[in-house]
């Protein structure tokens, strides 16, 4: 059954890949650099992290789920065996399920910006995360409802996409919270949920102001 699963996932992955190299041509690769596997050697927890910029500083937007039971614990790396950053925490909010690290890269590095706008239902997005621990892996899928506080996503995605960034016109529009998995006669569809595009620009307007 779980072979099964992941074959599907697999191949949906695979699919999400090609279309998303059709939609956004040049700028995967930057996409890609932007985004960072999050450990937490306390928690024993592990998720995505995006870069982006304030200022002359670098920070990692990711999910509070992520961070809460680790203050000194948390590891910031590409992949297994490269480089391991030791963030600080900047701002830490349990209600949004959003956190932001502050984090000093050697050399120069990709970031990625913030949408700053309400997009609709039905519009395609991208989700860039580390599905299952492997690296920057892209799928694509839309927005299927605007709540007033949450977006539903339908996506390809497994454990370790949280804090993900999902993507529209190559801007963050929010990050993955949680992951909702039907399986139906052996076919499998997910679902995800973020923080609305205006929360999560309240949110880093409150993380940033004394930054």
């Amino acid at each position: 059954m779980l072979k099964n699963i992941l074959k599907i996932t697999l191949f949906s992955l695979i699919l999400g890949i090609g279309i998303f190299s059709y939609t956004t041509h040049n700028n995967i690769y930057n996409i890609k650099e932007a985004t960072y596997n999050i450990y937490n050697r306390v928690g024993e927890l592990s998720g995505t992290g995006v870069v982006i910029k304030h200022k002359k500083d670098y920070y990692i937007l990711t999910c509070n789920h992520i961070i809460t039971s680790s203050k000194n614990g948390l590891q910031v790396f590409k992949k297994a065996g490269s480089f391991i950053y030791y963030p600080s925490i900047v701002y830490l909010d349990a209600e949004k399920d959003l956190a932001l690290l502050k984090i000093n890269f050697i050399g120069s590095q990709a970031t990625l910006k913030i949408y700053n706008k309400e997009i609709a239902e039905g519009s395609k997005v991208i989700l860039v995360s580390n599905f299952l621990g492997l690296d920057s892996v892209y799928s694509e899928g839309h927005l299927m409802k605007k709540g007033t506080n949450r977006y539903l996503f339908q996506l390809p995605m497994f454990y370790g996409s949280s804090g993900g960034a999902i993507i529209y016109k190559n801007k963050i529009v929010t990050v993955v919270q949680s992951i909702i998995t039907v399986i139906e006669d052996s076919h499998r569809v997910q679902f995800c949920v973020g923080l609305s595009n205006k929360n999560l620009n309240s949110f880093l307007k409150e993380a940033l102001k004394n930054e």
